[in-house]
């Protein structure tokens, strides 16, 4: 994904399948329940690395202004 705002943190949980991210020069692997946390200011890549649907949540927080 696109890096988000400065200071920005992402949240993503994996509901179903699998899901690969990249972010920080490593790679995570996430099955169903697992969550991970990672600084979402920074690159970051999702992938599917099964062959059955995958589906996750995405939770951005956003530093607030003039902090």
């Amino acid at each position: 994904g696109v890096p988000h705002i400065r200071g920005a943190k992402e949240y993503l949980t994996c509901l179903s399948g699998s899901i690969r991210i990249t972010t920080g020069g490593h790679d995570y692997e996430l099955g169903p329940g697992d969550l991970l946390s990672f600084p979402g200011d920074q690159p970051h890549l999702y992938h599917n690395p099964g062959r059955v649907r995958s589906e996750s949540i995405s939770v951005v927080a956003l530093v607030p202004a003039g902090t």
